[in-house]
């Protein structure tokens, strides 16, 4: 039930997307438009969303789906992918020296955070191979996979590599789904298995 509200949210955004385009409606694509807004909100959902799920797992294990260090990484890639998408405050009117801050103090945090799950994952090797192997068997492996692709093909659109008068729809809107795919992720961690 969760993948397919899931993917028929994406659907929805998609073909709101194709409208747009089709039928030449005005969106503003602007760095404080709706869209990119969106995109803010959805990847601080998602930070949340995966950060309330290593709670979770933490309290679950050793029974839990995947391992808790999994969704941190997570929950720190959203953070920083909101920082980016909300120019780390600055669009929505905090200086500039704000905004360095936010970025200096954020970003710092989510490098040591990431450091200490690299420190974890290298010292632990044949765990880590377990935890891995535990997350790709989960259908939340799936959704980050598609959130990776959505993103990269937003990325194609932004190079222009394809010869289209609507890269930056089709970037952001691509984006914005990458965002709403790696929060789904998060979500269907918490689902239940049927056996």
């Amino acid at each position: 039930m969760l993948h397919a509200a899931l993917a028929a949210l994406l659907v929805l955004i998609a073909a709101a997307g194709l409208a747009v385009h089709t039928l030449g409606l005005p969106l503003d694509l602007t760095e404080s438009g709706p869209v990119e807004i969106g995109q803010a909100l959805v990847a601080l959902v998602g930070a949340v969303v995966w950060g309330a799920l290593a709670l979770h797992l933490r309290a679950a294990a050793p029974a839990a789906p995947f391992h808790a260090s999994i969704a941190i990484f997570f929950s720190l890639l959203c953070v920083a992918v909101a920082g980016r998408e909300a120019s780390w405050m600055e669009e929505y009117g905090s200086s500039e020296a704000t905004s360095k801050l936010l970025e200096a103090v954020i970003g710092g945090a989510i490098a040591l955070g990431a450091l200490g799950l690299a420190a974890f994952w290298l010292t632990r090797r044949a765990r880590a191979a377990r935890i891995f192997r535990r997350f790709m068997a989960h259908p939340s492996f799936g959704w980050a996979i598609l959130s990776f692709l959505l993103v990269l093909a937003g990325d194609i659109f932004e190079k222009r590599l394809f010869a289209l008068d609507s890269n930056l729809l089709w970037e952001e809107l691509l984006e914005l789904l990458g965002f709403a795919a790696i929060a789904g992720a998060g979500l269907t961690g918490f689902a239940r298995r049927r056996g």
